[in-house]
């Protein structure tokens, strides 16, 4: 052979080839053991990325409908993303703000993460929002901006444009979408609310857009270059800036048809605004501004610890009726405003100015301008953090929380601390006494819950008040009534909301059938605010989270309203039908006077009394005496006829087979006077009430101590008064001719006691028992208050009397015939943490109808009535059975509950059976005081 090696077959190479490669890998392996890796012993793996050096980490975790969540993108604040594991789990940095998006998952943010523990994140399933975008004529505009804006303390926005064809699509909202708003060149603006139920395509069509234009001039009537015109309106928030041209000229083009305001301002000069501009599709408006030389404001923004920095200072008034004016403070804490309309601007432009002054960490204040170089004194506010879950412990996303406020302020802070709300774990913080200041509600403040389920109050008004959380899926809840103090930061509430029922029902008609897109609403004892849907095509709807006695209403646009009343517990399901009624009926009548002759425009009201089909509808009479009211459910009805030369007349409807005639009176008039008992002197600003059969009327006397009643039915009349807590003999008087003086009403001598009632250690003593002479008389509110009128006049032995804290005593206190007699009194025994008095039982004044009402047996039963008040006297007796208030049958105590709240001024018909007999009264809600054993 040669003596050459013989060739090597196929196999032969692949093993020899295999014995190489053998060797290098384990060459390779023995260096990876000398050789030590180099690596950061303290950065992080994580996702895709690395965390760098020193950068404490948290772990999330992310799930979706029970589940998990790979793949789910996370971006800190420095924008660089990482992206969840198979078990849902990813490090990100703590201390930051993060923004999670996955597809079919709303978007969500978190706020600051702390290191340590863990959090879990649950990811809401996408709102989507689809829809097509065209004009007038059908035809579709491509490239509309779209834009989807959230509700919330954290607003999201999600963006996107129309396609050729004028289509849109946003898959990744959460259920606090709020408002979608689409723009185009040449055309207005489009806004429209985005409901939870949203599905499918949305179809908006964008108007032509308007111009204003025009020229502005100097006080001297020369045009003004480079002066600012804001205009703001129905189409433009905020106000849109134009600078003027060496001309004077300005221009906004791209305007909504609407209602628009147009100023201008430079250095020293103003105009007056021009007001209600109304601006059609495609029109071109000119308006031109005369400026004059404004007025200068100086003033300080401070607290009792020195001035305030950067407060926002804000004109509403001063004739810029749409665009507030505003400053900021500077380090100093002052602001100067340096053209505001002077006073002799036109009148009509010209009004009372007001500044609404904010700072971060105080309560927002209004100050009406009296003079230049104000000085305003902002208080400390308080916050609130907490967290809403469901009833199985999960945070619960996008529930909306109120700070409902009432009650007394507290005058001084504590520095803070967790507050036991019964709710949750946690102690009740130290708040100091001082004398309380009597304050009105002065409103609320409200949140949105996170992803997590947590929220943020800021801004509160210190006082009492209390939480109150919604959801539209689930039931609301409300916290007990508690004080928050300025500068007090009140954390660790937990609100949790009960699933509450689930109420799927029709609207239909007479024969059965569905009808389509008819409002609904479903109101109940346990919301304050009523919810509404549009029913489907099929005329079907659903409400989720409803709890206690629930009244579901459907509102045909021009026909009469259907109702249902239902009784649902957490955890059922209801079907329920509400039929509209399709047999309607014509009310036809004449108005005349007692000659028979006709009485052109009395003004009429009708008022449905069957519960399941509410009614009112208004309207005058013609000139021959005639009305009509048409689309009416079947009767009863109860017509209210008025006119200023005729007395009221009250007449109930049972059939609508023949006209109805109403006859007219000349009416009466009652004049008296109301007198000092004690000093014989009349009496100004006196309560005097007039009771009539159905209802009763209510006046003030004079400056001379005189009230008058007009208008009234020649009948008997039943006449009372009081003034300062003390009441008089009520008079009897027949009204039968067009005068009658009634005798004096004198007022009997009385004073009153102001009473504050603490614990050893100077803490409030809410829930305690006040007695004078050993009667009890009051009891103490949330603060440790009770005001006690009609005491007469002498010496009195007033104690106080806790269930926890014991019984104390003024000693001998004398009372004056005019005034309030201040006094204090200390239990022997503290106040124990956390005794705060639920909102169920809390003594505070409460506003409707001055009873108690609970079930017994199958009846709801008038189980209190407040003594002395309206409602007493009006004849409403413990023991009454409560059928109906205001034409709606009682189905529950809660109901009946709900239906008789309300502010004082107004009345509720209600309806109770006494002894077999049926009677109806017409009582007037009032503020009064329930006693703490009732509920």
């Amino acid at each position: 052979m040669n003596g050459e090696p013989a060739p090597m077959t196929r196999e032969e190479q692949r093993s020899d080839h295999a014995g190489v490669f053998g060797t290098i890998v384990g060459i390779l392996a023995v260096l990876a053991c000398l050789v030590p890796t180099a690596r950061a012993p303290l950065e992080a793996r994580t996702g895709s990325r690395l965390l760098p050096r020193g950068v404490e980490a948290v772990r999330l975790r992310v799930f979706g409908a029970g589940a998990p969540l790979e793949g789910v993108r996370v971006v800190p604040q420095d924008g660089a993303a990482f992206f969840t594991d198979a078990r849902g789990a990813v490090d990100v940095p703590a201390q930051t703000h993060i923004e999670i998006t996955s597809p079919g998952w709303a978007t969500t943010r978190v706020t600051t993460l702390e290191p340590g523990a863990g959090q879990q994140i649950v990811l809401q399933p996408a709102l989507l929002v689809a829809g097509r975008v065209s004009d007038g004529t059908g035809t579709p505009i491509a490239g509309a901006q779209v834009e989807v804006r959230t509700s919330g303390h954290d607003p999201i926005t999600a963006a996107t444009v129309t396609d050729v064809s004028g289509n849109f699509r946003l898959d990744s909202l959460g259920p606090n979408a709020a408002q979608l708003i689409v723009t185009a060149d040449a055309f207005g603006t489009e806004s429209r609310a985005v409901e939870s139920e949203s599905r499918g395509t949305m179809a908006l069509v964008l108007s032509p857009a308007a111009t204003i234009g025009g020229v502005v001039y100097t006080a001297r009537g020369e045009p003004a270059a480079e002066a600012r015109v804001r205009l703001v309106g129905s189409g433009v928030w905020p106000a849109e800036i134009r600078v003027t041209d060496p001309e004077g000229r300005y221009r906004f083009a791209d305007i909504p048809p609407g209602i628009y305001e147009v100023h201008a301002t430079r250095g020293r000069e103003i105009s007056p605004p021009v007001t209600g501009i109304t601006l059609d599709t495609g029109a071109s408006t000119f308006v031109p501004l005369r400026m004059l030389r404004g007025e200068r404001l100086t003033g300080m923004v401070r607290s009792a610890g020195g001035p305030i920095e950067d407060a926002e200072v804000r004109v509403v008034g001063g004739g810029v009726t749409l665009d507030p004016v505003v400053e900021r403070s500077g380090s100093d804490g002052r602001f100067t405003f340096v053209a505001l309309l002077p006073s002799d601007a036109p009148a009509d432009a010209l009004l009372d100015r007001v500044l609404l002054v904010r700072a971060t960490g105080f309560v927002d204040q209004e100050v009406r301008v009296t003079r230049d170089d104000l000085v305003i004194v902002l208080e400390r506010s308080a916050v609130i953090r907490g967290v809403v879950v469901d009833e199985r412990e999960r945070p619960v996303s996008g529930a909306s929380i109120q700070w409902l406020a009432e009650g007394v302020r507290p005058s001084r802070a504590p520095s803070g601390g967790d507050i036991n709300l019964g709710v949750t774990a946690g102690p009740v913080p130290p708040i100091p006494i001082g004398v309380g200041v009597e304050v009105l509600p002065v409103g609320f403040g409200d949140a949105v819950s996170g992803a997590d389920g947590s929220f943020l109050l800021e801004g509160l008004d210190p006082g009492t008040g209390r939480l109150h959380a919604t959801h539209p899926e689930l039931a609301p809840a409300e916290s007990p009534t508690f004080a928050l103090a300025a500068a007090q930061t009140v954390t660790g509430i937990r609100l949790v909301l009960p699933d509450g029922a689930l109420i799927e029902g029709r609207v239909v008609d007479a024969r059965g059938f569905g009808v389509g897109s008819i409002p609904v609403e479903i109101a109940s004892d346990r919301e304050r605010l009523p919810r509404s849907t549009m029913a489907a095509e099929d005329g079907t709807f659903a409400f989720g989270g409803a709890l206690g006695t629930v009244t579901l209403t459907a509102r045909p646009f021009g026909a009469p309203a259907a109702r249902e009343v239902l009784l649902v517990r957490s955890g059922e399901r209801h079907e329920v039908r509400i039929v509209l009624a399709t047999d309607l009926v014509e009310l036809r009548g004449r108005v005349v006077d007692e000659r028979g002759f006709p009485i052109p425009s009395a003004n009429l009201r009708v008022e449905g009394l069957r519960a399941r089909a509410p009614l009112e509808r208004v309207g005058d009479s013609e000139r021959d005496g005639t009305f009509v009211f048409s689309s009416l459910p079947a009767p009863p009805y109860a017509l209210f006829v008025d006119h200023p030369d005729y007395a009221l007349v009250e007449e109930r409807v049972d059939s609508v087979d023949a006209e109805v005639l109403v006859t007219l009176r000349r009416g009466g008039e009652l004049v008296g006077t109301v007198v000092d008992d004690w000093r014989s002197v009349p009496l100004t600003g006196a309560r005097v009430v007039l009771t009539t059969p159905s209802d009763e009327l209510e006046t003030r006397t004079d400056g001379s101590g005189t009230y008058r009643f007009d208008r009234l039915p020649l009948r008997r009349y039943a006449v009372r008064a009081e003034a300062d807590g003390r009441l008089a003999v009520a008079a009897e008087v027949v009204l039968d001719r067009a005068l009658v003086r009634v005798p004096a009403l004198r007022v009997g001598a009385a004073g009153g006691l102001d009473v504050e009632v603490v614990g050893a250690l100077g803490y409030p003593a809410p829930n305690a028992r006040v007695l004078v002479d050993g009667e009890s008389r009051g009891v103490t509110d949330a603060s440790g208050h009770a005001r006690l009128g009609e005491i007469p006049p002498g010496v009195h032995e007033v104690a106080a009397v806790h269930a926890d804290a014991g019984e104390a005593s003024a000693g001998q206190t004398r009372v004056d015939a005019d005034g309030i007699t201040s006094v204090r009194i200390v239990l022997p025994q503290r106040i124990p943490v956390g005794a705060e008095t639920p909102a169920s039982t809390s003594a505070a004044e409460r506003e409707g109808v001055a009873v108690h009402v609970a079930r017994e047996g199958e009846a709801v039963v008038i189980d209190y009535v407040v003594t002395g008040s309206r409602a007493a006297r009006a004849g409403l007796r413990a023991g009454d059975e409560v059928l109906r208030v205001d034409g709606e049958a009682i189905l529950s105590a809660g109901q009946a509950r709900a239906a008789l709240r309300g502010p004082p001024g107004g009345s509720v018909r209600l309806e109770i059976r006494r002894g077999g007999q049926t009677i109806r009264r017409s009582v007037p809600r009032e503020a009064h005081v329930l006693p703490p054993s009732e509920p």
